[in-house]
């Protein structure tokens, strides 16, 4: 399920206890990011699965926010712009302190640091995106 999905599910059940385990798949950034991050980390090559434990949405939600911040330790990472953009609608469901719109800035700043997102018109960005796996 894509991030935005499942915060959408969710929103509503905050507290409720969840089934399962959840997992975000995403990119490496680098030796020594990783300095101080709880959650259970898996490498692939290039790409890295980060295994949180939270029993609650809420409390998993928050587990990944504190995770992303603990791995960008205050950069701006363009593989990142998805994540910020997923932050930006956390703000709005779970206020961390940070606003929205500053989290929209950051991925908007990602996408324009990215040359091949500026080449991909505005309209096709979330085809583009959009990346089932079976």
């Amino acid at each position: 399920m894509l991030p935005n999905s499942y915060v959408n599910k969710v929103a509503h059940q905050l507290d409720a206890p969840l089934k399962g385990r959840v997992f975000y798949v995403t990119y490496v950034i680098g030796p020594g990011v990783a300095n101080g991050r709880t959650a259970s980390i898996r490498h692939f090559g290039l790409v890295e699965v980060a295994i949180y434990r939270g029993a609650t949405a809420r409390a998993l939600l928050e587990e990944w926010r504190e995770d992303l911040m603990q791995r960008t330790a205050g950069r701006v990472y363009p593989p990142f712009q998805n994540d910020y953009q997923l932050l930006a609608l956390l703000e709005e469901q779970l206020p961390s302190g940070q606003s929205a719109d500053h989290w929209r800035s950051l991925a908007e700043r990602c996408r324009t640091q990215n040359p091949a997102a500026r080449e991909v018109p505005r309209h096709l960005e979330k085809a583009q995106r959009a990346v089932i796996f079976p």
